[in-house]
């Protein structure tokens, strides 16, 4: 990981190893780098392949030919974009040589790029533009769309998301996350699994007490996503790409007459979704 600066400050402050900070710090912030799979690329670009029809194949007598049959692939290039974030800190902290002090300062401006990273994963820009393509400029029939019974305002049960798992797996693919707006999850955590139970429905996992699960597959909470959606995500089929060059640059003179220091993060981010049918939109119908 690149960094530099344009002024001097102390090392401790800024180790040659705080682009690597600065990413671990985001991936524990941001949904998106949570739930797909990540990979760091040098390139200006990833290749991801695709299957678009598989090879065939059948049963043969002893000594017959088998015929040729040819996978027909393809493949989605993503192009990582520039997000940056930046960061106005006192001077005292940044010339404090503390571990604790380097933490603040990282969780400071990956805090702005994780929230950047998600903005953009679960919104609606199309990709021809700065920011990468979201899941929300996929139209309803180009993914996996369940939609509760005509009329509903609110969550009923966990039918609907029971529904997108196995349509997703009729498609060969495999929802291994759901993500919902907190006001969403709230209403989720509230229901119960049937009348006159105290039993909630979003069910612990033994294996990890602060983890909800929603029809079996865990349940993140991002306020990037819509009220009344709830998006399920393949993360072997999803893919966030980070260019690893990522720069850090701090200034003392940009906040000159506050005594205060300008932090900048720089980091290279796209999606890539090489089976689009493969995340799911759980709506309220009345959404």
């Amino acid at each position: 990981m690149a960094s530099s600066t344009t002024s001097p400050f102390n090392k401790s402050y800024l180790p040659s190893d705080f682009g690597d900070l600065l990413i671990a710090t985001a991936s524990q912030m941001s949904v998106a780098l949570q739930v797909a799979t990540v990979v760091i690329t040098a390139n200006n670009e990833f290749r991801i392949p695709t299957i678009t029809a598989e090879a065939g194949a059948g049963w043969y007598a002893e000594n017959a030919d088998i015929s040729l049959s040819d996978a027909t692939a393809g493949e989605e290039v993503v192009r990582p974009r520039k997000i940056a974030g930046l960061s106005k800190l006192s001077s005292e902290l940044v010339d404090d040589s503390s571990p604790e002090a380097t933490r603040v300062v990282g969780e400071s401006v990956a805090r702005s790029i994780a929230t950047g990273i998600d903005s953009a994963f679960f919104g609606t820009a199309d990709g021809t533009g700065v920011p990468p393509k979201g899941i929300g400029a996929f139209a309803d029939g180009a993914i996996t769309l369940v939609t509760t019974e005509s009329g509903t305002t609110t969550w009923a049960d966990s039918d609907p998301f029971t529904s997108a798992i196995f349509k997703v797996e009729a498609l060969g693919g495999n929802l291994t996350s759901f993500i919902a707006n907190p006001v969403d999850a709230e209403l989720l955590a509230k229901l119960k699994k049937e009348t006159g139970s105290n039993e909630p429905l979003l069910s612990p996992d033994a294996t990890s007490p602060t983890t909800r699960r929603l029809a079996g597959a865990p349940l993140f909470t991002s306020s990037s996503v819509a009220v009344g959606t709830v998006i399920g995500i393949d993360k072997s089929r999803t893919f966030v790409v980070l260019r690893k060059d990522v720069g850090v640059e701090v200034d003392r003179s940009v906040f000159f007459d506050s005594d205060s220091v300008a932090v900048r993060g720089i980091a290279r981010v796209a999606f890539g979704y090489p089976h689009a049918k493969s995340l799911a939109r759980v709506k309220l119908s009345a959404t």
